[in-house]
């Protein structure tokens, strides 16, 4: 009888909502085909609509770096957890796991620097020697197994999540996908999605949420976090995280309880490390170029304005360089893997930088 009245419950729904379905049943996937050129999906639009009726989600502009930074992320955010976990039929302390362990990754700016990367290796005009997937360490891959958002998702697992083909969407839709991906709040109902897709292929499709034994919770954790290889030992990573019981308060709910920090491996920071020596090198290199020009253009005479004006702005450019250079290296997640020496090359030219122009001729 509970399960007519769940039907009679979505039929009513589906009135209004084509997407509708029941707790526990995977994503409707029938509107995949109906795309086409649209930018943005069914799905998508769906996932909007219940987002504006819900508080706005809280962003984060370098990654959580401690537990109780993950725990403030998650809690700021528990009622669209809540609200996407519902959505797809899940545990929402399911979606809080994979959201506390993804969150911690690296920052939005190495997405974006990874796949502008993959797509010019991958482009026919691409300068790079090697194809995407050959790229090094974690460079290597194809521009739609790029990760972005809170919740790390791959381009091409959100896009078939809201609906698009992978294969043949247009740079419109597939900078949509990326958008969507990196918005908080519309990233934590793709991820949601996401799970409840991997939960539709397991043994385990048909057990509602709040039937969901911890073995059948460990393995969705894993699948999330390995795909088909979700059986090998670094996809366990995550289940086993999973597994660890939460220290929790007295009265704390699932989605906000406190568990255990994973730290980043020493693997992770020597990538780290490499990727963002490039930019940052070039970024001094670029503020020694305007401090070296600052100091040795000389001024023929009082009445050579234009002398003065080129060291102003060259102590300018110097100054800029090397305060963006310094703002990259103070994100807690690069600071920790490149070392506090990298601070001194920006704060040097930038002092440099700034006593020419005060000092002026």
């Amino acid at each position: 009888m509970s399960a007519i009245a769940s039907m009679r419950s979505e039929a009513k729904e589906a009135g209004s909502n084509p997407l509708t379905h029941l707790p526990g049943s995977p994503p409707k996937q029938d509107y995949a085909g109906g795309v086409g050129t649209n930018p943005v999906s069914p799905t998508l639009q769906d996932i909007r609509t219940r987002l504006s009726a819900l508080p706005g989600a809280e962003d984060y502009w370098s990654p959580p770096s401690s537990s109780q930074d993950r725990k403030d992320w998650i809690s700021a955010n528990k009622e669209i957890v809540q609200a996407a976990a519902k959505n797809s039929g899940l545990p929402a302390d399911v979606v809080a796991g994979i959201a506390w362990q993804e969150i911690g990754g690296q920052p939005g700016i190495l997405d974006d620097l990874t796949d502008t990367i993959r797509e010019q290796a991958d482009a026919l005009w691409g300068l790079s020697p090697a194809s995407p997937e050959n790229l090094p360490w974690r460079l290597g891959g194809t521009p739609d197994e790029t990760s972005f958002g809170p919740i790390a998702i791959q381009v091409r697992h959100g896009a078939e999540v809201l609906g698009y083909d992978p294969q043949h969407m247009t740079e419109q839709q597939r900078a949509v996908v990326e958008e969507s991906l990196q918005d908080p709040g519309q990233n934590i109902f793709i991820a949601a999605e996401y799970l409840a897709q991997l939960k539709a292929e397991s043994e385990f499709a048909d057990v509602p949420p709040e039937q969901m034994t911890p073995e059948q919770r460990q393995e969705l954790a894993a699948r999330y976090n390995g795909g088909p290889y979700w059986r090998g030992d670094d996809a366990q990573v995550l289940r086993t995280g999973l597994h660890q019981e939460p220290r929790r308060s007295q009265g704390s709910s699932p989605v906000t309880s406190d568990r255990p920090d994973f730290a980043g491996t020493a693997g992770d920071d020597g990538c780290l490390r490499w990727v963002m020596a490039v930019p940052l090198v070039l970024l001094h290199v670029i503020a020694a170029w305007f401090v070296y020009m600052a100091l040795t253009i000389r001024p023929a005479g009082s009445w050579d304005d234009e002398a003065r004006a080129g060291i102003e702005l060259s102590c300018v450019l110097a100054i800029a360089a090397s305060g963006l250079a310094l703002l990259i290296t103070l994100l807690p997640s690069i600071r920790r893997a490149m070392g506090p020496w990298w601070l001194a090359p920006p704060l040097l030219l930038g002092v440099i930088a700034a006593a020419r122009w005060a000092i002026g001729v």
